[in-house]
């Protein structure tokens, strides 16, 4: 008797485990699916990236021209920053929904993904949609865990996005929203000087400047004196990379001649020029651009710019005092 029962609850058990694993494997399989009902878009395909900004009436176009991106709004165009819009479509590979927040249409606005009140990017291989995203309204909620950690950790931060085709309303982990600005100046190549400062071994000044650095061993020398050491080494930092978010137009100094020139000499790489222009605006007063970036042209006067490209003979001999 004992031997049947225990063979009735050895088949119970059996069965009760096979049915545990075919749940999990069903359950996983739901779980798989749910993460590739977002979108799914091979990015090493993508060539265009629409972006619609409807509550400010206007849209950004991101477009690859070979290996590089352009951005172009309102007629104007620019080369991009080659490593923003590497992040922008690396995203679209880690997106996955945390949850669904709404299933129907109807509570779109609620969460700001409706075609009026959402940034809408459609991403592109030419002229074929290769997927749309609705971003909307962001939700922050407080880590759980002891008063202590909470203090220490960062606020838990959705996204809700809607993808076309598809009218459930996705919660998604990060300020994806964020990413896309409506203004084209945040998606523009802002690298003014990027190089190995190891490499430099001539910094040639013209213009209100007139006098060369050269390199000689482990000084260097401004005609027959030593340059400060200290000083230099902050300078050569400082040309080794340079960037700015504060463009100008370039019609404020089209066809006018510069008023300083920096050229840049050295191993591994095309001599560098920059250069400057002192213009009217007392809030700029000088308008700098380098020939690392054909389409950036930058205030001088935000964060000193113009003053740490071109010093005087003075801070380079370490005679200046600020």
């Amino acid at each position: 008797m004992f031997k049947k029962l225990n063979a009735k609850i050895l088949i119970i058990v059996i069965l009760i485990l096979g049915g545990l694993l075919l749940l999990s494997e069903f359950t996983g399989k739901k779980d798989r699916s749910f993460a590739s009902e977002l979108i799914a878009v091979d990015t090493s395909q993508v060539t265009v990236l629409e972006i619609d900004f409807p509550k400010e009436s206007t849209s950004v176009l991101l477009q690859r021209n070979g290996t590089i991106w352009q951005v172009e709004s309102d007629g104007k165009q620019y080369q991009a920053d080659q490593q923003m819009i590497k992040r922008l479509l690396s995203a679209y590979v880690l997106m996955k929904p945390d949850r669904v927040a709404a299933t129907n249409s109807e509570k779109w606005e609620a969460f700001e993904v409706g075609d009026s009140s959402a940034v809408a990017v459609t991403l592109k291989a030419g002229e074929k949609v290769l997927g749309k995203v609705y971003y909307g309204k962001l939700a922050f909620s407080q880590p759980t865990g002891n008063q202590q950690m909470m203090r220490q950790q960062q606020p838990d931060v959705k996204t809700f996005v809607r993808v076309a085709g598809d009218d459930r309303v996705y919660a998604v982990e990060g300020f994806l929203k964020s990413s896309y600005q409506a203004d084209i100046n945040s998606y523009r190549n802002k690298q003014l000087l990027k190089l190995n400062q190891a490499e430099i071994s001539s910094i040639r000044f013209e213009g209100s400047r007139n006098f060369n650095l050269q390199k000689q061993e482990n000084s260097w020398m401004l005609g027959d004196l030593e340059v400060d050491s200290a000083f230099m080494v902050t300078y050569l930092r400082t040309l080794s990379r340079q960037n700015s978010s504060n463009f100008v137009d370039q019609a404020l100094v089209s066809s006018k001649p510069f008023t300083d020139k920096l050229t840049i000499s050295g191993s591994n790489f095309k001599p560098v020029e920059v250069s400057a222009w002192a213009v009217s605006d007392t809030l700029i007063r000088h308008v700098l651009h380098s020939s690392q970036n054909s389409d950036g042209y930058f205030e001088g006067a935000k964060n000193d710019l113009y003053k740490k490209l071109f010093p005087s003979q003075e801070a380079l001999l370490g005679f200046e005092v600020d």
